[in-house]
This record gives structure tokens, C-alpha cells and sequence, in this order.
């Protein structure tokens, strides 16, 4: 556990299993990179960062049980490549308010709760789902809102809304994307919002696009 900015590089096992525990904590941000044969994980959080910004490059396994398997609460960057996959409680990744996100997968990208979301963004920002990622949650695939969002998918994201822009934007789905919801696909509302579609958008009890 590490109670200050700097940089964490790991290819081994770093964990923690106590109540509120994170596998890796930069009190001032920085950045953590996790290599193929790496795993990080914590209760609450695998890699929580707060103070300033953070840069997070995963190539491993970045796991948590309550909250974010990510947490970026100044803004930052998450790129998850292929092959790798961040888990949490609450979110995947969640970027907080404090400034703007951005995420790429290539990946997996799942929030195991119920009413959770597989990426969150509280400061808009840009998501960016390669052919081949997945990213998924029990309420919301993608959840944006604070500010304008864009969303570019040629992968896979689902959730009971698998888009939800809370504060508008723009989504781009591509011939091979796919956005699968319960209750909506595309759901947006909060401010202007754009839609263009190339590939699939469903939803099994409400509208494609909402």
C-alpha cells in the first residue's frame, strides 16, 4: 500500500484483504503499470488514486470487491489492453469529478454489483471500447455525466443501460460494435447528445436509444 505520488510498476502479486484496503494507494497521483503476469487487488479498491491526476496501464488482472477495481478521483487515463481485465463492486474504472477521463479497452471491463457500472466517468470525458473489449456492468456498460461524453465502441458493452450520458454527448457505434441493454441501449438526457450507429444497439424491455 503507498500513501504518496510516484510510479508503481509490477509483473507479481500485490493484495490487500483488509476492510477500506486498496492494492495500490497513490495519495498524490501518479501512474501504475501492471504487467501481463501482474494481479492487483484490494477489498475496497485494486488501484485507488487521489490528490492529482493518474495514468493507469494494465496489461494483468486489476481486481476489488466493494467499490472501483480503478479509481481515479482527480481524473486521469486508464488503458486497458488486450487480453486484461479490470473487476469491481461499484465500477470497473470510475474517474471522478475532479477532472476529466479517459479510458481505452482492449480488454475486459466488468462492475459486479447490481446497481454498478463497468466504466463511470463523474467529469465527462472519452471512452474508447476496441473490437475485441467488453465492458459491462449490472446497471450501466458506460455511465458518464458532469459534462459532455464521447463514447466509440467496436467492441462489446451491455448493462441494463448499456450507454447511459447523463450530461450528453455523442456515441459512435461501429460495424462491429455491439451495445446491449435491458432497459435501454442508448439512454441520454442532461443535454445534447449524438448517435451514429453502424453496428448493433438493442435493448430486451425498452428502446435501442432513449
Amino acid at each position: 500500500k503507498y500513501r504518496a505520488g510516484g510510479t508503481v510498476t509490477t509483473s507479481g502479486s500485490i493484495s490487500a484483504s483488509g476492510t477500506g484496503s486498496a492494492g495500490i494507494d497513490l495519495a498524490d497521483g501518479g501512474s501504475v503499470t501492471n504487467n501481463s503476469t501482474g494481479s492487483v487487488s484490494g477489498n475496497s479498491f485494486g488501484v485507488f488514486m487521489t490528490g492529482a491526476g493518474g495514468t493507469v496501464t494494465n496489461q494483468g488482472s486489476i481486481a476489488s470487491v466493494k467499490y472501483g477495481g480503478v479509481e481515479l478521483v482527480k481524473g486521469g487515463s486508464v488503458t486497458n489492453n488486450a487480453g486484461a481485465s479490470i473487476k469491481g463492486g461499484s465500477a470497473g474504472v470510475y474517474i471522478g469529478t475532479g477532472a476529466s477521463g479517459t479510458v481505452t479497452n482492449s480488454g475486459t471491463i466488468n462492475a459486479a454489483s447490481a446497481s454498478g457500472a463497468g466504466v463511470a466517468l463523474g467529469g465527462g470525458g472519452s471512452i474508447t471500447n476496441n473490437s475485441g473489449g467488453s465492458i459491462s456492468g449490472g446497471a450501466f456498460g458506460v455511465f458518464t455525466t458532469g459534462t459532455l461524453a464521447t463514447v466509440s465502441n467496436s467492441g462489446s458493452i451491455s448493462g441494463s443501460h448499456g450507454v447511459g450520458l447523463a450530461a450528453g454527448g455523442s456515441v459512435t457505434n461501429a460495424a462491429s460494435g455491439s451495445i446491449a441493454g435491458q432497459l435501454a441501449g442508448v439512454f441520454a438526457q442532461g443535454g445534447a447528445a449524438t448517435l451514429s450507429n453502424a453496428g448493433s444497439i438493442s435493448a430486451t424491455a425498452g428502446s435501442g436509444a432513449d
